[in-house]
């Protein structure tokens, strides 16, 4: 990371850290606490995300009947519609979502059972392609970030160290029988440090070893924020999409209208495929959880 940028994110954590306190200070009630805490976190991811993005609370569904839980973040790009108020609470469509963020005031092992239902739901969610469709996902992030958009916690504070999480989280992807791209996808900790699921290792966002070797599964390093983490791994995961047809067109339209299903040109998928976007993760400057 450019020490400038470093040092820009390194505030705005120390802001959000400022906040939290201010929140355990000022609120008696436990529930109260809680809330003011997530809206902190909350705001500082809405403070660095691009203007095209727009975010809210709400619930996600997709043209095949099924329905996220309530999310508290779901950031939505310019081709979402009319269903929701800037830092308000919202319907979404899963296919004018780009990423979605549970914030937690505090995560514990013993949410996880919980946190990865509710990131299961939301990666169940099918977007349809329109025609004319583009995308400058890389290949290997097709299927995993948009067949099944990213979705992470963030969280104020931990009283589990990250390797207590991230071999939680293995144990359960390991019970569950869940892919990689059916699962949750990161975890992000202020103060503590990140654990991203990495897939195979061949995705836009890595991490490599000293000797270049590209980690698999489940990640975690500390001694950079968080929050950099979790907005670094945004800006490399998310579909930045474009497409001649509304994506949101089978919502609207009476059923049997518009394109017929079989119609090829709905399956006339473009992938714009480029390089990694930026440089991967460089582990040597923080600790890495191996």
């Amino acid at each position: 990371m450019h020490p400038d940028l470093l040092a820009l994110m390194e505030n705005s954590e120390r802001r959000v850290t400022l906040d939290l306190e201010d929140a355990r200070a000022a609120y008696s009630n436990s529930t109260e606490r809680g809330n003011a805490m997530e809206r902190a976190i909350a705001d500082a991811l809405r403070r660095h995300l691009p203007v095209r993005l727009g975010t809210a609370r709400g619930e996600v569904i997709d043209s095949h009947g099924r329905r996220s839980r309530q999310v508290d973040v779901v950031i939505a790009d310019e081709t979402h519609p009319f269903t929701f108020e800037e830092r308000g609470q919202g319907l979404f469509f899963i296919e004018g979502v780009v990423a979605a963020c549970e914030v937690k005031s505090s995560l514990r092992v013993a949410d996880l059972d919980v946190e990865v239902e509710k990131a299961m739901a939301f990666k169940a969610l099918r977007p349809q392609v329109p025609g004319g469709f583009m995308t400058t996902l890389p290949m290997p992030n097709l299927v995993r970030y948009y067949e099944r958009r990213p979705y992470a916690i963030v969280a104020a504070e931990s009283d589990s160290s990250l390797r207590a999480l991230r071999d939680a989280l293995e144990e359960r992807q390991r019970s569950l029988g869940a892919g990689h791209a059916d699962f949750l996808d990161g975890v992000f900790v202020v103060g503590s440090g990140a654990l991203v699921n990495l897939g195979d290792g061949d995705e836009t966002f890595c991490v490599s070893t000293a000797a270049s070797a590209r980690l698999r599964g489940w990640v975690g390093w500390s001694g950079k924020p968080a929050l950099a983490s979790a907005l670094g791994w945004l800006y490399c995961i998310m579909p930045n999409q474009d497409g001649r047809t509304p994506p949101m067109t089978s919502y609207f339209m009476p059923q049997g209208a518009g394109r017929p299903p079989d119609d090829p040109q709905r399956r006339n998928v473009i992938h714009v495929i480029h390089g990694a976007q930026g440089a991967p993760h460089d582990a040597s400057t923080s600790t890495t959880i191996g």
